[in-house]
């Protein structure tokens, strides 16, 4: 196999977990062999279109009622079919899922789950998840071979050695200033009839699987990148068909917010960050024995990130960067090529004057189509 094989001092605390989930995974691979996915058509559909529209987007409503935000660039998967799943919580994990018409359900009950969810489908039509359980402070995984999903805790803050944090600017972090982070108090009211995430009793705390990304490789085998708290680190947990494995990728200067993760041709995983300290956007790769990481982009930059991997293993990234000069903030995109990185502004405001204004950029997220070519969306905050 071409999975990284290095191993992790939490191995050993989450021992019960791996034989668990090995015992688990052995036993669904017998009973999975011949299944035929259910949660797919046989053939490709696409949504219905809305009443007026002969021609352009049209636009569904997947789900509605449910409270859900900090959702991420991985939100959204496509199955072989060509049909769109959709991960998504806050209060609770839910998955929806179109094949002719929309089905929605809860994956994960427990309560205050689901924030950060990121999914990827796998070579037999089979969604995993990765998501956060905000009230225990875990790290979430959900698989769903055959009938049922089989949900585990990865990471959690019992199993995580706190660690001293390396020295970083007191001063809070120009990102943190900007408040572009969605947090609950600054949510329009809830549908009538909508759960609600808060509670009397219950607290979010310091965890350890914020900002979660979650990739497949030629295994099938997930790989999660996601933001460790309680230490400041951008972390990485695999599965490599015995155990989960976990490291700290990076563990300087509050590394590891928006983290989005890619698998390469060679099963490598590479990650897109935020480096909260510096404001700065990074780039860890991993080249089957050991990680490199790369400052591409200073200033305010490196918000939102998403990252994809062409045919080519050439990286290509999005993400929110906000220039304190001008006080604007614009869509930007790097990429490597000729052996360095090369950055450009995609989409950016100016005045008469040529300085930059307005403010757009905000969620990106990337993918490449068939001709290698990159495709992002994101929000505008100025024109909402």
């Amino acid at each position: 196999m071409k999975n990284p094989k290095h191993e992790s001092s939490n191995n050993g605390g989450n021992a019960s977990i791996h034989w668990r989930m090995l015992t688990m995974l052995t036993l669904l691979a017998l009973i999975c062999t011949a299944a035929t996915p259910v949660l797919a058509s046989s053939q490709p559909q696409q949504p219905s279109q809305p009443d007026g529209f002969a021609y352009g987007w049209g636009i569904d409503r997947a789900d509605s009622g449910q409270f859900f935000y900090n959702m991420t660039s991985r939100s959204l998967a496509y199955d072989k079919n060509g049909n769109p799943h959709f991960a998504y919580g806050g209060n609770h994990l839910y998955h929806a899922w179109y094949d002719g018409s929309w089905h929605q359900e809860i994956v994960d009950a427990s309560f205050g789950v689901g924030q950060y969810a990121a999914i990827a489908m796998d070579s037999n039509n089979y969604p995993h998840i990765s998501y956060y359980d905000a009230y225990n402070g875990d790290l979430k995984y959900a698989y769903y071979p055959c009938s049922n999903w089989f949900i585990s805790a990865i990471d959690t803050p019992a199993a995580t050695t706190s660690a001293p944090v390396e020295a970083g600017p007191s001063q809070p972090s120009k990102w943190d200033q900007l408040g572009k982070e969605l947090a609950p108090q600054q949510l329009a009211p809830q549908p009538e009839g909508a759960n609600s995430i808060l509670s009397p009793t219950q607290t979010e705390i310091d965890g350890v699987g914020e900002y979660s990304s979650i990739a497949l490789d030629s295994h099938n085998y997930p790989h999660i990148s996601y933001y460790d708290a309680i230490n400041r680190s951008l972390k990485h947990a695999y599965w490599n068909g015995t155990q989960w494995v976990i490291e700290t990728v990076d563990k300087t200067n509050k590394a590891g917010k928006f983290s989005s993760i890619a698998i390469d041709n060679n099963d490598h995983p590479r990650i897109s960050y935020l480096v909260d300290s510096i404001d700065a956007l990074y780039y860890a790769s991993y080249n089957g024995s050991s990680w490199s990481k790369t400052e591409i982009d200073s200033d305010v930059a490196g918000g939102y990130s998403s990252l994809a991997i062409d045919d080519n293993n050439r990286a290509h990234i999005s993400y929110y960067f906000y220039d304190t000069i001008d006080d604007a903030g614009y869509l930007k995109y790097a990429t490597k090529t000729s052996g360095s990185w090369e950055t450009s502004v995609v989409d950016a405001a100016k005045d008469s004057n040529g300085n930059y204004t307005g403010d757009r950029g905000g969620y990106t997220s990337i993918a490449i189509d068939s001709n290698n070519r990159p495709r992002i969306s994101y929000y505008d905050f100025e024109n909402h």
